[in-house]
Formats: C-alpha cells, sequence, structure tokens
C-alpha cells in the first residue's frame, strides 16, 4: 500500500495546545483533510514537523521513491502552500537505507535533521544535516556523520540547543560485547555542524538491561532533560529514569541516572516538558492492567523533586502526553477506559501541583499537541 503525508492547519489561541470538544467546531485554515507535502505516487511514511518561525511548518519523512529508503523534507507556509520543490527536498539519498528521520529548527527559517543510516554499517549510524529556509543543504551532501561506533545506532531524538544547533540521543548497542542491551548516547551540535561533545557522543546511561524510548526537552542552557525506559533482563518490569546534562554533555545528577518511578509492575510511556521557571515536568504509565495509572513529576535541575509522583488518574489511563505554556500552566492529557465515556481527557495544572479543573476534561476529540516549536 502506497503511503502518502498531508497536513492540516487549525487555528488555536493557545501556544500550549488545542483542545477540539464534540460540541465544537474547529477552524481549518488549510484545505480540509490537509495539503500534500509531497505529491508523488511512491510510498513517504514516519513524518515528523516543526515549525518554521514564521507561522509555516517543516515537514521530513521516509521515502522510497528512489527504490530504497532515503529522506526528504518539505516546508509550507503559513497558508499551506508549498515553499520548497513540489515532491520535497532530499536531505539524504546515499547509498544504503536512511529511516526514522526526526527535524529541529535552527532557529533561522530552517532545520538540523537526523536519522539513521545504514550506507556503511547495516546496524546504522547516526547522520545529520542542516537546510537553510529556501530548501538548500548547508552541510555537506548527505549529511554528516554524529556517531559511525561498532554496532547498531539507532531511534534518533532531536532538540534544538537554543543557540542555533542541536542536541541528539539515540538508542546504542556499542557495549553489547559487554552484555548491555541498548544504552543511550548524547551529542551537541553548533550550527556549523561541529560536534561540542566527545566523538561519537556522550553516555546518558549505560547499564544492563534495555534503555529504549527516550524524551528530550532544552533545560534554557544549553542542556537538555531526557527521560527513558529502563528494562531490566531478570525482572518483567519497566521503569523510568532520567538525566540532566549540561552545554557541555556532563551529566548533572547520579551517573546511572535519577530513578522517577520504579516498582514490581511497569513504568513506560514517558512524555516530559519544560516550564518557564527552568523545571521539566514528566508524565507516565504506570502499573499493569487492569490498574495503570497516569502519574506525574516536576524536577528541577538539580534533580529534586516537588510533586511526590503525583496521581493524575488511577486505574486505566494510557498514552499520557504533556505540554506547557509561557504562563507556566501544565496540560497532560491520556486515553482513559475507566468510564463509561472512554476517550481522551485532559488536564490543567499549576506548577505547585494544584489542579485547575474540577474535574479532567471529557467529550475530548482531538488533541494538538504544539510544544515549544524551538524543541
Amino acid at each position: 500500500m502506497k503511503k502518502h503525508i498531508y497536513i492540516c492547519s487549525l487555528i488555536c489561541s493557545s501556544s500550549a495546545l488545542l483542545l477540539v470538544f464534540s460540541n465544537s467546531k474547529a477552524q481549518t485554515k488549510w484545505t480540509y483533510d490537509g495539503v500534500a507535502v509531497s505529491g508523488l505516487s511512491t510510498s513517504e511514511t514516519i513524518p515528523h514537523a516543526v515549525g518554521d518561525g514564521s507561522g509555516g511548518v517543516i515537514i521530513v519523512w521516509q521515502d522510497n521513491r528512489n527504490n530504497s529508503n532515503d529522506i526528504y523534507a518539505q516546508r509550507l507556509d503559513i497558508n499551506g502552500t508549498q515553499v520548497w520543490a513540489n515532491s520535497g527536498v532530499p536531505i539524504c539519498t546515499a547509498s544504503g537505507s536512511q529511516e526514522a528521520p526526526q527535524v529541529t529548527t535552527d532557529q533561522n527559517g530552517g532545520a538540523i535533521f537526523v536519522w539513521r543510516d545504514r550506507r556503511v554499517d547495516s546496524d546504522g549510524d547516526i547522520y545529520i544535516q542542516r537546510v537553510g529556509a529556501d530548501g538548500t543543504a548547508i552541510w555537506q551532501t548527505n549529511g554528516i556523520p554524529i556517531c559511525t561506533t561498532i554496532h547498531y545506532q539507532g531511534e534518533p531524538r532531536i532538540i534544538s540547543d537554543g543557540f542555533g544547533g542541536a542536541i541528539i540521543v539515540w538508542q546504542d548497542r556499542r557495549n553489547a560485547d559487554s552484555g548491555n542491551g541498548s544504552d543511550l548516547y548524547a551529542q551537541r551540535v553548533d550550527g556549523s555542524g561541529n560536534a561540542l561533545w566527545a566523538a561519537d557522543g556522550v553516555s546518558v546511561i549505560s547499564v544492563p538491561g534495555d534503555q529504549d524510548l527516550p524524551v528530550l526537552v532544552g533545560d534554557g542552557d544549553g542542556g537538555v532533560y531526557v527521560a527513558w525506559r529502563h528494562k531490566d533482563f531478570a525482572l518483567d518490569n519497566s521503569d523510568v529514569y532520567a538525566q540532566h546534562l549540561n552545554s557541555s554533555g556532563e551529566k548533572l545528577w547520579e551517573d546511572f541516572g535519577k530513578i522517577v518511578a520504579s516498582g514490581s509492575a511497569f513504568q513506560e510511556d514517558v512524555d516530559i516538558a519544560l516550564l518557564s521557571d527552568g523545571k521539566c515536568v514528566l508524565v507516565w504509565r504506570d502499573g499493569t492492567d487492569p490498574n495503570v495509572d497516569i502519574i506525574a513529576e516536576v524536577l528541577d535541575k538539580d534533580g529534586n523533586r516537588y510533586w511526590s509522583n503525583k496521581v493524575i488518574r488511577d486505574g486505566l489511563g494510557e498514552n499520557p502526553k504533556v505540554a506547557t505554556d509561557s504562563l507556566g500552566f501544565i496540560y497532560i492529557t491520556y486515553e482513559d477506559y475507566k468510564t463509561s465515556n472512554d476517550g481522551i481527557y485532559a488536564q490543567k495544572l499549576r506548577m505547585d501541583g494544584q489542579e485547575e479543573w474540577t474535574v479532567a476534561v471529557t467529550q475530548l476529540q482531538v488533541l494538538v499537541r504544539l510544544k515549544n516549536l524551538e524543541s
């Protein structure tokens, strides 16, 4: 089946998120059902997007128009009009397979892209590219290698560092021969593509077990908060850990990460956002079916807790997401299956954990989550 990428825009009065209820009408600004990002008849998958700083958006995707997986991108202006080539501009068309692309802003109308690249190593390496506002590649053709060490590197995540560069975190199995599964490594690059941390990245976490599904948000000072799922080889459960790296890539918390949530059940599906005072807020799924809670916590730059694992929803909650606004409010959404009104619910909280809404918002049909467009 051929898959194509479409995108739509809705009028939104809040930079944090848009909630559309069953008794209201959302006003789309572009064509109903979305505008085409690429008009080709080949398969385009795994899209990721970031705002361009001018009301438009830059989208990246995995593309097989050349009979192998490549990376292409498109920019749409505020009206949904294609700014770059009709079928997108090539980010990487090197030999082998390029997969799992992600994008962040370069804070100058363009973007920085990252992907898993198998041109040299079939296990996968990590490459990056920067493209200007006009769609022209700024760094070397087909990208710059960020990590080419042994074994598997993949599933990269990227955010802006707030200074024209980017911070990338990825899953890494370079230590598999020592008994580890997937570790997490990170790298920071400047606006010229120069690596600012150790060659092939600094360790975020390297211990036995699998570290996966990382989420990250900038700390506002050129560093990054990272949270992930830890799976112990010996136990049938998972925990949530976090780490804070400063602008030099140094760990600011415990070497093996801060335990955010642990226990005999499953703590996973973590999400993260930055608060206006520099703290981070995390939300995750906690428990084993059918007793699954949605839990949240706030950590400061030193790793101090503020909420003592606040329960947002007790029982049958899934897929939590968190966003914040410039006023310091926190918005948490989740799927809820405990009541007869199954669906997506939301709650608004102050930074001290006080709930703003008496009950979680119900009858929620659509959530468009617009986390800080600079991430």
